[in-house]
């Protein structure tokens, strides 16, 4: 998957006409020049279709957004990956674990549970498919089901290390991202050494904290994770530690801890981890005419269904709801609703339904385990039109509701997602205007979109 665009500016820096990232930016980085150059891109489709790989540009409107101002030297402009781009749409839900190349089984124990309650509180876990620490980051967090972001120093064709290619299909293949700014090979040792500062720059641009597991000081063993350390804090990300002083004091392999302990980072704690959490958000959608527009489908059921049973059409441009129908009799509307669920689900056709694009193009620069579709229409066509319209794309899951209890939904969804901030996008938002639904969100971050599907 690419765009035009993308295709070209992969085929201008495979040919060595963009040499680098600065030159790229002071050069390349206006479109209309773009689109006036000519450029051999066509043989390039075929290898990226033989060898799976995408391609996202800066000119794309699913490019990862910066949540800082890099100099032009560290911008990115182009990445190749395979899996879910999706998940570099918000960096807040984003944690970047790194650490030694040869962690000690008591620093692997422990960063296994480190990993363990990041995902449990439902983190991406992004690092860099190293050995060691990195290796463990990625394999404990597919293991408990969680999303990994692998960003590598090396092209997807030749994966570094070659011990991890296995493990860089399982990220893939288990809904994860592995994504890379490489695509032709280093030439020089110089070069690939370049290459892995600057992918441990990426792991902190595209994470809202970084934890440091265990590392040495400058010139007492690997110094990777100095550089991803540095570039969180001109970053302006948020930094932690790993560190037990009762065990680690004095260790060599904690000594980069315990010199950015010196300088204000603090360890990680539980309680640090728990307050991380609760900086999240969940999107809630209504489906009938926020996300699809149903209505002239919706009354065409219900006529059918009132003519059947011997009463009047209703001639309205409004939804007809049971509330509309105007019939007392409680059996008779529960007849009516179950022939136009049949009738619904029997003459329902895509023509006769509007899928809100726009929306779903704001929705898609989410985490789909952060979206939810809420709706109180019947289960069957729900599902029918979820499956048809493939909204697993989109959203974890739909959230069937009566809608006559909001405040219970809030504070079901705010545990579920631990989020402190919800954002609903409903065609109905006199669902909201009531003093107990105000007190039950005044502790969070929560908007209400008022969005009709046109």
């Amino acid at each position: 998957m690419y765009s035009d665009i993308a295709l070209k500016i992969y085929a201008l820096t495979a040919a060595g006409e963009i040499k680098s990232r600065a030159i790229f930016w002071n050069e390349f980085a206006d479109r209309d020049y773009l689109d006036n150059i000519q450029a051999d891109h066509e043989h390039y489709v075929n290898e990226l279709k033989e060898k799976n790989i995408s391609l996202i540009c800066c000119f794309d409107d699913n490019f990862p957004k910066l949540m800082c101002q890099p100099k032009k030297s560290e911008k990115p402009y182009l990445f190749a990956y395979r899996g879910n781009i999706n998940l570099l749409n918000d960096i807040s839900n984003n944690i970047a674990v790194i650490g030694v190349l040869e962690p000690t089984d008591n620093i692997i124990d422990r960063e296994c549970k480190l990993i363990n309650k990041l995902v449990e509180s439902k983190f991406t876990i992004v690092s860099g498919l190293a050995k060691g620490c990195d290796t463990v980051a990625h394999k404990v967090c597919l293991q408990n089901n969680g999303n990994t972001i692998a960003i590598l120093p090396s092209t997807l064709n030749n994966i570094y290390p070659k011990e991890n290619s296995v493990l860089a299909e399982s990220i893939v293949n288990s809904n994860g991202l592995i994504l890379t700014e490489y695509i032709t090979e280093s030439k020089s040792k110089y070069e690939t050494i370049g290459r892995f500062v600057d992918r441990d720059r990426l792991q902190a641009m595209f994470a809202q904290s970084v934890v440091l597991v265990a590392s040495f000081r400058h010139g007492e063993g690997d110094s990777g994770s100095r550089h991803a350390m540095k570039k969180a804090k001109e970053y302006n990300r948020k930094s932690y530690v790993m560190y037990n002083e009762k065990t680690d004091k004095g260790s060599l392999v904690f000594g980069l801890n315990e010199l950015l302990m010196a300088e204000g980072v603090p360890f990680l704690t539980e309680k640090v981890i728990n307050n991380l959490s609760t900086a999240k958000t969940a999107i809630i959608v209504d489906l009938d005419d926020t996300l699809v527009s149903s209505t002239m489908l919706n009354n065409d059921a219900y006529n059918f269904a009132l003519e059947k049973y011997g009463y009047e059409r209703i001639y309205t441009e409004e939804r007809i709801t049971r509330d509309s129908l105007g019939i007392d009799n409680i059996e008779v509307i529960n007849k009516i609703i179950d022939e136009k669920q049949k009738y619904f689900l029997k003459e329902w056709m895509p023509y006769r339904l509007i899928i809100n694009d726009k929306l779903l193009q704001i929705i898609a620069k989410y985490n789909k385990e952060e979206c939810y579709i809420w709706t109180k229409a019947d289960k069957s066509r729900a599902t029918e039109m979820f499956n048809y319209y493939k909204l697993d794309r989109y959203f974890n899951k739909i959230i069937f509701d009566s809608k006559l209890d909001v405040n219970h939904l809030i504070c079901m969804i705010q545990e579920k997602t631990k989020c402190s901030k919800l954002i609903i996008y409903e065609n109905d938002v006199t669902l909201f205007l009531n003093e107990k639904c105000e007190r039950v969100l005044q502790d969070i971050n929560f908007t209400v979109h008022e969005y009709v599907v046109s």
